[in-house]
């Protein structure tokens, strides 16, 4: 019997014993080194989605976005996030407050009620 495809379930690999096992456990390592071979190549800053793009364009193998999210937790790699920084206005402490020119009187009776 042929070991089985990297792209093949992992339901199949699991109802799988003995010989497969160490084979799988090979497989897993191999991947390992592949994958903080790609991510160090790329200058640490990949994340799952690229390394799984990145991984099936150099290398031909398809790798499932749950596995190798696991893998990378084990090898303890992250992808960077470049999102926008929320942008906030920080009062000035010297100036004064603006007086309320609308003479609003807040009373509440109880929670939740304007």
């Amino acid at each position: 019997m042929d070991p089985p495809q990297a792209d093949q379930s992992r339901e199949w690999l699991s109802t799988r014993s003995g010989v497969f096992s160490g084979w799988l456990v090979q497989q897993v390592l191999k991947l390992s080194k592949l994958i903080l071979v790609l991510y160090e190549d790329n200058y640490s800053v990949y994340g799952a989605r690229k390394l799984r793009k990145a991984l099936r364009r150099e290398h031909g193998l398809v790798v499932d976005k749950d596995r190798l999210g696991r893998l990378m937790r084990e090898l303890g790699i992250r992808g960077v996030h470049r999102g926008r920084q929320p942008f906030t206005t920080k009062p000035d402490a010297a100036n004064p407050r603006a007086t309320d020119l609308v003479k609003r009187r807040v009373v509440v009776d109880r929670p939740n009620q304007l």
